[in-house]
């Protein structure tokens, strides 16, 4: 039996175990994402001194007497949640980094990759994952959810209005407001609904928010209020 000792970058001790000295670098990977202390495997590289580990390298091969200490990076990247990755484990993946809300370079420029994905369930698991990780006012979450605000894509363009409500502060709710304000007129009703939905639900907070109440300028908030009235039966009718 190998004494495996897993630490992260910082030295802070992660997972300590005997494997069997055939076991391979995957399976410690799968140890680890167990532990709850590392997301799946495709986001983990383990490392011995200077070399990376590959999936298939029997981890006898790099123990002295017995012991092996790995380190462990945190690497995300597109790849993860590629095209050819299945729906079923890119939700689980998702449903992983929400929770765990790891937070790594990267990472918000893959989750807001997924905001395009062809699967609706997949598009909303992004936005939960991506307001879970980023804090709001995240310059970064901002920017990458803004370049989507014009895609072709009717539902890539609601559900970045969603995140982009969702992640705006008091200190760019303005700026937020004014971006969404166009979408009131998009030529699909699902995106006119959730741009006025969005909008009011951030004109209420910001009225309510005495200090920046007497620089609330909303000029189209009867036309958001009237959309979301005439619009909520076609919502009905498209299936909510």
């Amino acid at each position: 039996l190998l004494a495996v000792l897993v630490r992260d970058l910082a030295g802070e001790l992660l997972l300590q175990l005997e494997m069997d000295s055939q076991a391979i670098c995957l399976q410690l990977k799968v140890a680890l994402e167990a532990s709850g202390r590392a997301p799946t495997p495709q986001c983990q590289m383990l490392v011995v001194e200077t070399e990376v580990l590959g999936d298939k390298d029997p981890l006898g091969c790099f123990s002295t007497g017995g012991h092996l200490a790995v380190s462990m990076i945190l690497s995300f990247s597109d790849k993860l949640l590629c095209a050819n990755t299945g729906k079923t484990r890119k939700l689980a993946i998702l449903h992983d980094l929400r929770a765990r809300r790891w937070q790594r370079a990267g990472l918000t420029a893959m989750l807001a990759t997924c905001l395009e994905d062809l699967v609706e369930d997949v598009r909303q698991a992004a936005v939960e994952a991506l307001t879970a990780v980023c804090l709001p006012g995240d310059q970064e979450a901002l920017s990458e959810v803004r370049q989507r605000l014009r895609h072709a894509d009717p539902y890539v363009r609601r559900i970045s209005i969603d995140a982009l409500s969702r992640l705006s502060t008091a200190s760019d709710a303005s700026l937020t407001m004014t971006s969404l304000q166009p979408f009131l007129e998009d030529p699909h009703p699902r995106v006119r609904i959730e741009a006025s939905e969005a909008l009011l639900r951030m004109g209420r907070a910001w009225e309510a928010d005495g200090e920046n109440a007497k620089d609330f300028h909303f000029p189209q908030k009867e036309l958001a209020h009237e959309l979301t009235r005439e619009l909520s039966c076609v919502d009905l009718c498209l299936g909510g």
